[in-house]
């Protein structure tokens, strides 16, 4: 009687075992699916001369996993900044170097 509940006892830890750790795993699978492997970094600003306009430019770098890309974005006076965001006036493929006029 003894030997069974000492295999019941180790086999239950094994299963809690195995359940933690297939936990862990679900949720460190779901933090890499949501991360990004991307930064962005705004490189210059042109201010306009119409209210607090400005047109940013700047460098999106995903190391190994992408090309660099430069890009030009719209900074609003009334819509809160996210160089994440979806505001990109266009995207071009390489570091170049963007004059806004």
């Amino acid at each position: 009687m003894v030997g069974t509940t000492r295999i019941s006892c180790c086999v239950l830890c094994w299963v809690f075992i195995v359940l933690a750790l297939a936990g862990g795993g679900i949720v460190a699978l779901a933090n890499l699916m949501n991360s990004t492997w991307c930064a962005g970094r705004i490189v210059r600003e042109f201010p306009s001369e119409y209210q607090d306009y400005a047109a940013v430019v700047g460098m999106i770098s995903c190391g190994a996993t992408g090309p660099d890309t430069s890009f030009v974005m719209i900074r609003r006076p009334n819509k809160k900044f996210d160089i994440a965001g979806d505001d990109y006036f266009f995207m071009i493929g390489g570091d170049n170097d963007i004059d806004v006029a």
